[in-house]
């Protein structure tokens, strides 16, 4: 069931966009109000509103924003590895335990795979 948030912009059934929406007494109506009026629901509410007003979400695919998921190295220490915040990579100097060292290797593998596919 659709539930009208302030500054999120919605669909009518006849295809127009209308919005940012802001609550206003009773309902919602847009920012820049031209009269008409929805309930919370997104149904026309009053005399200025007809029912191809009634609102939908609008689906994501036609939104101008894209989420992007991109990999990076994030500064931290990382068992005995270590990525300082100028993508410095190093080794705690200690003794180590072979378990470790061996989970040194595939974090240090990990790093140098991400390095060679952003062709650094």
């Amino acid at each position: 069931m659709l539930k009208l948030e302030t500054g999120k912009y919605y669909k009518t059934s006849d295809g127009r966009k209308v919005g940012p929406m802001q609550e206003h007494g009773l309902g919602f109506r847009e920012k820049t109000w031209d009269g008409r009026i929805w309930n919370v629901d997104g149904e026309p509410y009053g005399k200025n509103n007809t029912k191809e007003d009634t609102l939908f979400e609008i689906p994501s695919s036609e939104s101008p924003i894209r989420e992007v998921t991109r990999r990076e190295l994030v500064a931290g220490k990382y068992g005995v590895v270590y990525i300082s915040s100028a993508n410095e990579i190093g080794i705690a100097s200690r003794k180590h335990t072979p378990e470790q060292l061996r989970e040194a290797a595939h974090t240090l593998n990990q790093i140098a795979e991400y390095l060679e596919s952003e062709g650094k």
